[in-house]
């Protein structure tokens, strides 16, 4: 993950990606929560830094993310 940016209620979440793999978005509002959240469905990377917004935040000041690669390794 590079970082998170807030604007107003909106977070867009950035990391290095590569293009055609696929990569889910995933958070949590506590470390200590006991499952990780999906964060809207998979998507493709179309370029080497993919950015997703979370609209879902409102007015935490604080979440936990983290990006799972969905393709197998070679």
């Amino acid at each position: 993950m590079i970082t998170v940016k807030r604007v107003g209620d909106v977070a867009n979440v950035y990391w290095h990606s590569a293009p055609t793999k696929h990569f889910r978005l995933q958070y949590k509002n506590q470390i200590t929560d006991a499952a990780w959240l999906a964060l809207g469905s998979a998507l493709t990377a179309t370029d080497l830094i993919t950015i997703q917004p979370d609209a879902t935040i409102g007015t935490n000041s604080h979440r936990f993310y983290r990006i799972q690669a969905l393709d197998p390794l070679p």
